[in-house]
C-alpha cells in the first residue's frame, strides 16, 4: 500500500469510528482532518534489492533491517516517495566509546564524523550500481 492509500484508509477508519460512538443529549463530535506530511513507506521490492546490493558492498554484519517508521513518525522524504519509489535509510552515527549516542533532532545530538565519509562512499556506490543494473 502506498503512502496516499494509507492516509485515505486512516481517515476513513477515523470517520467510521466516529459514527460508532453514540451521541448523547447536548453533545456532538468534531473530526478535524489536517493534511500533513504523508507517512514514509519503503517499497518492499526496492528494499530487498537495496539490501542485497549493500550486503555485497559492506557485508552482512553491518546492515540491520529495521521494520519501523522513523522515530518521529514521518519525514518530508515521503513527499518524494509519492512521486518516485524511494528508500528511507538510517546511517548510524553513534560511537559509544566516545559518548556519542544521542538521537538526531535532540539537544544533545552529536555525530561520529567518520560515518559521513562511509555514508557518502556507500550511498554513491549504491546509486551507481542501481543505475548500472537498471541501465538508466
Amino acid at each position: 500500500m502506498d503512502a496516499l492509500s494509507m492516509r485515505a484508509e486512516n481517515l476513513s477508519t477515523c470517520l467510521h469510528r466516529k459514527q460508532e460512538v453514540p451521541i448523547s443529549h447536548h453533545s456532538f463530535h468534531i473530526v478535524e482532518y489536517i493534511k500533513s506530511t504523508p507517512p514514509v513507506y519503503n517499497n518492499e521490492t526496492e528494499c530487498e534489492e537495496a539490501e542485497l546490493i549493500l550486503r555485497e558492498f559492506i557485508g552482512d554484519h553491518t546492515i540491520p533491517i529495521i521494520d519501523e517508521v522513523p522515530p518521529h513518525g514521518t519525514d518530508d522524504f515521503a513527499c518524494f516517495q509519492n512521486e518516485l519509489p524511494g528508500l528511507f535509510f538510517f546511517l548510524g552515527s553513534a560511537n559509544l566509546e566516545k559518548g556519542i549516542e544521542a538521537a538526531n533532532h535532540t539537544p544533545t545530538f552529536d555525530i561520529e564524523e567518520d560515518c559521513l565519509a562511509f555514508g557518502v562512499k556507500t550511498m554513491s556506490s549504491f546509486l551507481l550500481e542501481i543505475l548500472e543494473r537498471r541501465k538508466i
